[in-house]
């Protein structure tokens, strides 16, 4: 977190902000990492542990963590810092777990993550800015002869953050 993160909070207010989540599953263990990118290029990430037992482990519940951290997190920097509007883009490339959490289908318990859909679509309504979402593909930079643009380069950089977080968490007890 940047010391002084006035160029995101103002982002937030104005609605320029971004923010981008991905999760990462690998042998029973899941990550995900989160990016919130304001004005001038000023970013916060983090990177936390999927919740849930190896058995409830699956890349699905990896991107549905990420994008409950992404929420959550933006939800308590506007408590912060009374942000009380604004519209917030944010990109994931999980596009079942973009639609179960800002989709409007109803959800049982047998329902996969069922956990953290209710969990972020909670958050989602308690949160005073309006999410406008996109789907944007990932693993673009594995196609050499395709231009990446500024949201597949957002998402390169959240897949790497939790790939990486991945394997350190894994040997953490």
């Amino acid at each position: 977190m940047p010391k002084n993160p006035s160029h995101i909070t103002k982002a937030l207010w104005e609605g320029s902000a971004k923010a981008i989540s991905d999760g990462s599953y690998k042998e029973g263990y899941g990550t995900a990492a989160i990016i919130v990118v304001g004005d001038l290029g000023q970013r916060i990430q983090d990177q936390v542990v999927a919740p849930g037992s190896t058995e409830d482990q699956s890349s699905f519940r990896s991107e549905l963590t990420g994008i409950y951290t992404t929420i959550t997190f933006v939800k308590a920097l506007c408590e912060y810092y009374v942000i009380t509007q604004g519209p917030l883009e944010f990109a994931c490339n999980g596009l079942s777990a973009l639609t179960q959490v800002f989709g409007h289908s109803i959800i049982t318990t047998k329902d996969l993550g069922y956990d953290i859909i209710l969990a972020a679509r909670k958050a989602r309504s308690q949160s005073p800015v309006i999410w406008k979402t996109r789907h944007v593909l990932g693993h673009q930079d594995d196609n050499k002869n395709h231009t990446i643009r500024e949201w597949e380069l957002l998402n390169i950089g959240v897949d790497k953050l939790a790939k990486q977080f991945l394997e350190t968490a894994r040997a953490t007890p």
